[in-house]
């Protein structure tokens, strides 16, 4: 809640957390818990930093730079404060003062003051609600748990103001309080924005942070200044336009209302929490505002008087209430709390026309067909067609459990509705359906794991759509194979919503911190630009090559060239070619789309050759880098390993690593060591140190061990861990893992199965489920079994029968309390469990790994499903 620096050592400070007061002594590396407290505020003496002050519902002072606290006397019981905010004076350090809001209603419970250093307070009044709404202290209630705020005057210490909704003043020590700033603007007492979070003195100088911008007054309150004023920073939830004026425009924002834009600017025409605004579409003076929760507002003379019209709602909406309007019959409008809800008149009636069911996040009109209404909730899509009769689900396959945040419909076609998803699932962000919602066909493509928020359908384009997104917008149409960026100058920034002004062409995006920004629409379509790339360039003869496709603007057409490889030609977008023979090989793409086409040709792309051998034995610590015959295989061209300045047990300075918290869910890195010569050794040994930390209990990353004898077209594995069991360092780590000495393990194999083979190399494969870091460091192969503990990989404690199975397997000899992982064969894990049952049924065919771990000591066991 709050962090303070040592005004002479900037390597100490404190913090008030949820979980405890902490200090730190060495600049943030390492923090020490002083107690277990809630801890909302704290302060420093201001003559001496040694004594500090800190409070939740109770105050506490420390004489001895916070290590050790005592509880000040004269405060109310816990059991009645919510929360009690402090503060100090420079005019007369022995006086504290504070204010406590109630734990039953959130307003004023007292102001206390000290006059002895904190041992003990008095209460100084309690009549007037300083946290309510009035301007004369007389409402009650408050929001205490969510503002609160107390200043002393650092050269009058009986000068006090507090904050919560408005601020207000004492200047007889906190006996009598004055209101210096109101939250309705105008206000003929001043103005500061409600929910007041900080009230400071610099100097002489008071400021005032709250929900609404930074307000200051250089006469302790009596006049403000708002320090905010331009800045482009508003927080959007919806916009309207209208394709009648071109300049007008209609916002809801967080915390700071509904504001309108003309040609003469900005302007705030409602308070509270601003929502969806809407205006008529046939009559630009009637416009639709809303606060919080559903409270809809009309007005019919644009804007010069408001009033309500969701007083027959008897329901509850979310806190961005969804409602449009009938673009034929403008009376008609449809809002969704529980139920959707209809009016014939403008809004002076509503009936409920659906079901009540889950909160309702979102709803379209068809512009063509104005009988057809969709609606959503978080995970479910309605639609109706005859105008909230009857409705019918058309979830139909789109992800289980999907956070549905929008979707628009064609203004052509009611049955295509383009839908987005919020959320971190990887590959579901945007789906569409061309029958109404029987079926969605996911068009995420490359777009990025980010939540998507929004969506707009451009007219008369070739089904061109955008999407707003938590780091910007995206544009897509059915010339194009990929989602490209929108961006044209738009900062990285939350885009909540889309709209189009067909007339003019242009594109506005209200943004959750940025205000509202405007485009001209995409424009035509340009001829592609032909790129790719490869995960290798130099090969084995036989060796897998994975082509991928980074062309720009181009149409789902590609025609590719590979003489001498096999296929020879594809019209794949990402083909997988080998090349049989050693030598060099060209490779040329040609792509086009409706404005045009473009190749690109590459000679001598390919290098197909034997590996050069080595002698046993090798040792890598990474310290001069990546060594040139040690190969790395990014099939995604995403996260891969790279060198990083952590070495093992803290004795280098560098070793090999990947981060799985930015990597493509499941992604298969690989790192393939140089190629050795094992043709005469009758023992070869694998060792190599690794540090991994978990992120959760979810996103287990895997480390697998191969050898292949044919760089990697077939593999061997020997060894493998994921979870819990590849975790070298106890707990969870939520933010990236960074290993201190204390994190690292040596693992050494037997791997003695290569002996005799002439060309061996060891493949390091990084299965990536976005939990942490993975380090690598000192790998060592040699013919002789180095000085540590062995992990055999064939420990015979667990038997399964029947093995091979039509999917029922029964695990004898597991311990309780053991769990195993199950692995298919390309190392992805698809089961964790305990149970001596293991179904594979719904699986399919093939071979599987069975992985435990017991006392230690690993056993993987090859299962076949028939």
């Amino acid at each position: 809640h709050k962090l303070l620096i040592h005004p002479a050592n900037d390597d100490i400070l404190w913090a008030a957390t949820n979980n405890g007061f902490y200090k730190t002594e060495d600049g943030g590396d390492s923090w020490v818990k002083k107690n277990n407290y809630v801890i909302r505020d704290i302060e420093l003496n201001p003559q001496n930093p040694n004594t500090i002050y800190a409070s939740g519902k109770a105050i506490f002072y420390s004489h001895d730079g916070g290590d050790t606290f005592t509880s000040s006397t004269g405060l109310p019981s816990t059991s009645l404060v919510g929360r009690i905010a402090i503060a100090v004076t420079e005019a007369d350090s022995n006086y504290i003062y504070a204010v406590a809001a109630s734990e039953s209603d959130n307003g004023l419970l007292g102001i206390y003051q000290s006059t002895d250093g904190g041992v003990s307070f008095t209460l100084k009044h309690d009549t007037t609600n300083l946290l309510g709404y009035s301007e004369d202290g007389t409402s009650t209630g408050g929001q205490g748990w969510y503002d609160l705020a107390i200043a002393c005057s650092p050269t009058n210490r009986n000068r006090i103001l507090v904050g919560g909704i408005n601020v207000w003043r004492s200047l007889d020590g906190g006996n009598t309080f004055s209101i210096v700033s109101h939250w309705v603007h105008p206000s003929s007492v001043g103005y500061t924005h409600a929910d007041i979070h900080s009230l400071d003195f610099i100097g002489s100088t008071l400021y005032c942070g709250s929900d609404g911008g930074i307000f200051r007054s250089f006469n302790s309150g009596s006049s403000w200044t708002d320090l905010s004023e331009g800045l482009e920073v508003s927080q959007f939830y919806k916009m309207g336009i209208t394709e009648q004026n071109y300049d007008l425009i209609i916002g809801g924002l967080q915390d700071n209302g509904t504001f309108i834009h003309k040609t003469t600017g900005w302007e705030h025409i409602r308070g509270g929490d601003g929502m969806e605004a809407i205006i008529d579409p046939t009559n630009q003076d009637v416009w639709y505002t809303s606060y919080q929760n559903g409270s809809l507002n009309k007005t019919t003379d644009g804007g010069a008087s408001y009033f309500g019209i969701s007083d027959s709602i008897d329901d509850s909406g979310g806190w961005v209430t969804p409602y449009v309007i009938n673009p034929s019959n403008t009376d008609v409008l449809y809002s969704g709390y529980s139920s959707i809800w209809k009016t014939y008149d403008g809004g002076l009636d509503w009936e409920r026309i659906s079901t009540p069911g889950s909160t309702i996040r979102y709803i379209d009109i068809s512009k063509s067909n104005p009988d057809v209404v969709y609606y959503s909730s978080y995970d479910e899509i309605w639609r109706t067609d005859d105008a909230g009769v009857t409705w019918i689900n058309c979830t139909s396959n789109l992800p289980v459990g999907a956070s549905i945040s929008s979707f628009a419909i064609s203004p052509t076609d009611p049955t295509i509705v383009y839908l987005t998803l919020s959320g971190y699932s990887i590959g579901s962000k945007v789906f569409v359906t061309g029958n109404s919602g029987a079926s969605w066909e996911n068009l995420s493509g490359n777009l990025p794991n980010v939540p998507v928020n929004c969506v707009v359908y451009e007219e008369g384009s070739y089904a061109g759509i955008y999407v707003g997104t938590d780091n910007g917008i995206y544009y897509k149409d059915s010339n194009l194979v990929n989602w490209q960026a929108f961006d044209n100058g738009l900062p990285n920034v939350i885009v909540n919503e889309l709209n189009i002004h067909n007339t003019t062409g242009t594109i506005r995006a209200a943004t959750y911190g940025r205000g509202i920004w405007e485009s001209p629409v995409r424009g035509p379509l340009a001829p592609p630009t032909a790129d790719f790339s490869s995960n290798f360039t130099t090969v084995c003869p036989g060796q897998e090559i994975h082509f991928l496709d980074e062309c720009y603007n181009h149409g789902p057409y590609w025609s590719w060239s590979f003489p001498g490889g096999i296929p020879s030609t594809s019209t794949d977008q990402n083909p997988v070619v080998t090349y049989p023979s050693v030598g060099t090989y060209d490779v040329q793409l040609v792509v086009s789309n409706a404005a045009g086409s473009d190749s690109v040709i590459r000679t001598n792309h390919i290098s197909v050759e034997s590996p050069s051998v080595n002698l046993l034995n090798i040792e890598e610590d990474f310290e001069s880098g990546i060594n040139p015959q040690w190969v790395i295989n990014n099939y995604d061209a995403a996260q891969t390993w790279a060198i990083v300045p952590y070495g093992a047990y803290g004795l280098s300075d560098s070793c090999v690593a990947i981060n799985n918290i930015d990597q493509i869910t499941l992604s298969n890195d690989e790192l393939f060591s140089e190629a050795f010569d094992a043709s005469s050794e009758t023992e070869v040994w694998l060792q190599f140190d690794y540090a991994y930390g978990r992120n959760s209990g979810i996103k287990k990353d895997s480390l697998a061990i191969y050898t292949t004898s044919n760089c990697g077209i077939s593999n061997t594995h020997i060894w493998q861990e994921g979870g819990y069991n590849l975790s070298t360092a106890s707990g969870l780590f939520t933010g990236p893992f960074y290993p201190t000495s204390s994190h690292w393990t040596t693992v050494t194999l037997d791997i003695s199965h290569v002996a005799g083979d002439s060309s061996v190399k060891v493949l390091f494969s990084n299965i990536g489920k976005q939990g942490n870091w993975l380090y690598l460091d000192n790998i060592n192969i040699t013919n002789y079994q180095p000085a540590t503990t062995i992990q055999d990989v064939n420990i015979p404690e667990v038997s399964v029968f029947p093995n091979p199975s039509s999917g029922i397997f029964t695990i004898s000899g597991l311990p309780k309390g053991i769990y195993y992982e199950v692995y298919d064969i390309t190392g992805r894990l698809i089961i964790e469990s305990n149970k001596e049952e293991l179904n594979l049924i719904n699986h399919n065919s093939g071979v599987y790994l069975l992985k435990i771990i017991i006392e230690g000591q690993s056993q993987v066991i090859r299962l076949s499903k028939q």
